[in-house]
């Protein structure tokens, strides 16, 4: 398995075990199999140059999660995402190397939104994953 790969899958874990979230995807799903669902959306990489034999490697991963709003109300919703936030942010800085994958990742961003098209609450983070690789 790459390091991309290990590091993904490590987020995916750390998410599924997190209470209150029904089911997470590692991809762009359009049926997401329940309410709130996670999505691992997307990520950028950086590649810096620390030494003549060593890249430090930042991965940002995209996150959203999801709370439809037609059969819970919008009161409802919001307390839900709400109520899963700093559970969220609290499952990775309590385990801040992602069980030895990574040398740090951080919560850095946050964004919460509704789709009033689809009738969908959302909430957006950043995830920033730096991984020391030997070149």
């Amino acid at each position: 398995m790459g390091v991309y790969t290990n590091i993904k899958s490590k987020i995916k874990e750390k998410l599924e075990g997190i209470g209150g979230i029904k089911i997470v995807h590692s991809y762009e799903k359009l049926d997401l199999g329940g309410f709130p669902a996670v999505v691992i959306l997307g990520f950028t990489i950086n590649d810096i140059l620390e030494d003549t034999k060593t890249n430090l490697r930042e991965y940002t991963f995209k996150v959203r999660v999801f709370q439809e709003l037609v059969t819970t109300n919008p009161e409802k919703a919001e307390e839900i995402i709400d109520n899963l936030i700093d559970t969220l942010m609290d499952a990775f800085g309590q385990d801040f190397t992602l069980g030895g994958a990574c040398e740090g990742c951080w919560v850095r961003s946050s964004l919460g939104w509704v789709d009033r098209e689809v009738g969908m609450r959302c909430y957006d983070i950043e995830i920033l994953v730096k991984k020391l690789i030997a070149i």
